[in-house]
């Protein structure tokens, strides 16, 4: 048995034992190389050296058979190592390669052999090109070959010189270097010209093993440094789900197990391509993570706006993203690619990039859908798999809150369902906002503050998509319900409309209403009044009733001169307002949603098509929309036929005035005993937006005048803000104050 044990063959442990090995082998082939140019030099000038001599010291393994290792020479002499030697050796180290995988070894070069199909001349070719790279004496060997001491870098003169004895293998080392071969074809190898812009003979031309080969033979993780910027890599070991929901398990479960399927194998060949169709935070990344788990993939994931803001070619970097994901046994993930900007767009995603860098790649890829890329996406070659991923119901997003604060003191403090429907957010989003508000707990005076529902409203306003913010007027809500001064039929009107905003999900998601309206599940508001009635005031309150954001839309960024740029500025206002949870705002919106007039010229068609569009985004909207106007009969009737609500603003009256007075002053100002609310009432006739105004400019006279606000203040800001207005007003319109007119 102990015999037995001893005639086993060794075993590499790792890939540098069998580097070692390897290289060694390529000396036995450098010195056989120049063991032939130097007898064929004596043969042609007996008795004289070559006239190109370099000192040797390599060391070429030889043959002991004493105790069957090799043995070394401190120079290369005439002799060449027999052919029955290198074979032995050459299979000695096979022998090691097989044992060393049956022990579970990973070996780098066997690895890489079976990824790119190598055949062993290819393979010494690499090593070759390896060597140099390694060792600085493989310099001075090639320079002896070539017989230059200023060419040190391997050629194809060079390989031809060392594996082709015979030296009439043109057809073979031009094969073995050609476009097509996996040398060159999965850029192991790269051809260079001697002197760029000048043609090189083929035979001359250098050859070099690319950075990333170097990298993965020496065992060194990483990614190709050209990938680095915009590429992740995610290891198996590391892909979890995280508790989110797929929304398309079992038709994911079937084509994972076709894939994985010796039989039914043969009828997925070539890539699959999985197109994810959804907004961000939804779970197509996670769900491309849960399908590389389960076949033991890795998972490289592109950010693509970034890949093509590289200096490289886009061919390129497309070539080296599917050699990388063949090097690390993984999928490749692209992402949507960012909206163009002004300096962006010098490169575009085509058929053709992909067509050149799949053919080869057999494996796993995922698109984030985008528009842009519909016509590429169509024409890739493989099997497609379109999948749509949504903004997750109430009752998932509550499954989700849960499953992530299951471990957070005070959970039960928390009502998950009231913020699974107030916030429409994503997976993705919800686990940002837990993140954030968790992070807040730093700058609390005390670290025992016990979470509570309130402390997560911030964080989801907070991660809610804020790119509408670019497109409006991001208003924080700071009115409530006592700050406003309205009759009651209006007052219960905002009321009701804060009740079908708390409560929509129930209606149209837990009673199924939506099922039964395919459209118009949103919610659209008409307020309108002359300015200054509360219009305004009334949607912050809604707003901050709910604990959500309102944007206000700024008519001048919407509305252009240019045909079809205002039906644009619309779309992207809606698409980005379905993901904001936000309340939308439109001031004085008259102006954009006016009557549509008779077509008498092509602008009168246009304008009309404008109203239309915004028609149609406001039935497919199922957010809030706001419209606010000064005067109702300029609105479109087709508005006021969709709107849920229509509340009138009017014009107070005295005890609307009255209580407005009272009410307006914050609690912090200094305010004198004896102030006459009533007579301010009574007397002057103004908007709570001229009461707010007023007392503004009262405030600051008082400042001015250190004082407390008293009467005087107020009678010279009322006298000021009925100039401003254009009513005329005469002393005895102030009765009894018009003393302080004097003042003025």
């Amino acid at each position: 048995m102990q015999n037995e044990k001893s005639v086993k063959p060794a075993y590499y442990k790792d890939s540098s034992e069998h580097l070692t090995d390897e290289l060694r082998r390529i000396d036995i082939l450098i010195h056989n190389c120049i063991a032939r140019l130097r007898k064929k030099w004596q043969e042609k000038s007996p008795g004289q050296e070559m006239p190109f001599v370099l000192e040797m010291d390599t060391d070429i393994p030889g043959k002991n058979k004493e105790n069957d290792k090799p043995e070394y020479n401190d120079s290369i002499t005439l002799t060449q190592i027999s052919p029955a030697c290198t074979r032995e050796f050459r299979e000695k180290i096979a022998a090691k390669i097989t044992a060393g995988i049956k022990q579970g070894n990973f070996l780098s070069i066997p690895h890489l052999r079976t990824l790119f199909r190598l055949t062993p001349l290819e393979q010494d070719c690499l090593l070759i090109c390896l060597a140099v790279e390694l060792d600085v004496k493989y310099e001075r060997l090639f320079a002896y070959i070539h017989n230059d001491v200023n060419k040190r870098e391997p050629t194809v003169g060079l390989i031809r010189e060392i594996l082709f004895p015979s030296m009439d293998e043109h057809r073979t080392i031009r094969a073995l270097l050609s476009p097509g071969s996996p040398l060159i074809r999965y850029n192991l190898l790269t051809m260079q010209e001697n002197i760029p812009g000048i043609r090189t003979p083929f035979i001359s031309t250098n050859l070099k093993i690319d950075e990333r080969i170097i990298d993965y033979i020496l065992d060194l993780r990483g990614i190709d440094r050209r990938l680095e910027g915009f590429t992740e890599r995610i290891y198996p070991s590391a892909l979890s789900m995280n508790g989110l929901p797929l929304i398309h398990k079992d038709n994911i479960k079937n084509i994972i197990r076709n894939i994985k399927g010796d039989k039914n194998r043969e009828h997925i060949k070539g890539n699959c391509i999985f197109i994810f169709k959804g907004m961000e935070g939804t779970g197509q990344r996670e769900t491309a993570v849960s399908i590389c788990r389960k076949l033991g993939l890795g998972l490289l994931v592109v950010s693509t706006g970034l890949m093509l803001e590289s200096r490289f070619p886009l061919s390129q970097l497309l070539s080296l993203l599917t050699r990388e994901a063949v090097l690390c046994s993984g999928a490749l993930y692209f992402t949507k690619p960012d909206p163009p900007t002004s300096n962006q767009g010098k490169a575009h995603l085509h058929p053709a990039h992909f067509k050149g860098a799949l053919a080869e790649f057999t494996g796993i890829l995922f698109f984030e859908a985008d528009p842009s890329w519909d016509s590429m996406l169509a024409k890739l070659p493989g099997h497609r798999f379109y999948l749509d991923f949504y903004i997750p119901c109430v009752e998932v997003r509550k499954k989700i809150w849960d499953a992530l604060l299951e471990n957070i003191p005070g959970k039960n403090n928390i009502n998950t369902m009231l913020l699974s429907e107030k916030f429409a957010l994503t997976g993705g989003q919800i686990t940002e906002s837990i993140n954030l508000t968790l992070d807040q707990l730093f700058t609390r005076e005390t670290s025992d503050h016990t979470l509570c529902t309130d402390d997560f409203f911030a964080g989801c306003r907070a991660r809610s998509n804020q790119k509408l913010s670019t497109l409006s007027q991001k208003i924080i809500p700071r009115y409530n319900w006592n700050d406003i001064i309205l009759p009651p039929m209006q007052l219960n009107l905002l009321r009701e409309i804060s009740s079908y905003m708390r409560y929509r999900h129930k209606v149209y998601g837990e009673w199924e209403f939506d099922k039964k309206l395919s459209l118009g599940i949103g919610l659209n508001v008409l307020f309108f009044g002359i300015s200054g009635t509360g219009k305004t005031m009334a949607a912050e309150i809604i707003a901050h009733e709910l604990h959500l954001d309102m944007y206000k839309i700024n008519l001048a960024t919407i509305i252009s001169k240019y045909i079809g740029e205002t039906e644009k500025n619309l779309n992207r206002i809606f698409t980005e307002a379905e993901t904001s949870n936000g309340i939308l705002f439109f001031d004085e919106a008259d102006a954009l949603f006016g009557k549509r007039s008779e077509v008498k010229d092509s602008h009168d068609r246009y304008a009309n098509i404008e109203v239309a569009y915004l028609l149609q985004k406001m039935e497919e909207y199922h957010g809030t929309v706001i419209l606010a106007t000064n005067i109702k009969k300029n609105m479109d009737q087709a508005f006021t036929r969709r709107m849920h609500f229509t509340v009138e603003f009017p014009f107070p009256e005295e005890e609307e005035r009255y209580g407005i007075w009272r009410q307006i002053f914050p609690d912090r100002a200094p305010m004198e005993e004896e102030i006459d609310y009533r007579f301010l009432a009574k007397k002057f006739k103004f908007t709570g937006g001229n009461i707010k105004n007023t007392a503004v400019c009262a405030a600051f006279l008082a400042a001015e005048a250190q004082e407390k606000i008293g009467m005087r203040h107020l009678i010279l800001a009322v006298k000021r803000e009925l100039r401003k207005i254009g009513k005329l007003s005469t002393s005895n319109d102030f009765e009894n104050y018009q003393s302080f007119l004097s003042e003025e």
